[in-house]
């Protein structure tokens, strides 16, 4: 993902300096931030039976990141991609296509619900500048 999109990378203050892609692989900040996102979505996935506290989670979370003024809607989206890419090269053998359906539903809710977060802080953060509102899927379209 800070491979293969710049913007991403741009948005992360601590990965900017870093211009291979081996100083990216061999960062510890990078081992970090990555285990703090799997934790946390670890912990979401966890909590999938108790909706509330699981939609209250991923809306804090995504409320959180409005402090990291460089982010945007379609960098959280990138999430995705990787994400699945991590979950396919950990499962390897064991992720037949319906599990792929599972998680891949599963990402969306939580991106989906993260971009909801974000796009409420940075109204009540903007007085007056206006976030656009799209359909639940924004541009990624459905499952």
């Amino acid at each position: 993902m800070f491979e293969t999109n710049r913007q991403v990378k741009e948005a992360f203050e601590k990965f900017r300096s870093m211009d291979t892609p081996s100083e990216l692989w061999q960062s510890s900040v990078l081992e970090t931030h990555g285990m703090v996102v799997m934790n946390a979505i670890d912990e979401i996935i966890c909590n999938f039976d108790d909706r509330e506290t699981v939609v209250e989670l991923i809306i804090e979370q995504g409320r959180s990141h409005v402090r990291f003024g460089d982010l945007t809607e379609d960098l959280f989206w990138s999430i995705e991609e990787a994400f699945l890419h991590a979950v396919k090269e950990t499962l390897d053998k064991n992720y037949p296509q319906h599990l792929q359906v599972i998680y891949k539903k599963a990402i969306r809710f939580i991106i989906n619900l993260l971009v909801i977060g974000f796009k409420s802080a940075m109204r009540e953060a903007n007085k007056g500048y206006c976030v656009p509102e799209g359909p639940l899927f924004g541009n990624h379209g459905a499952p």
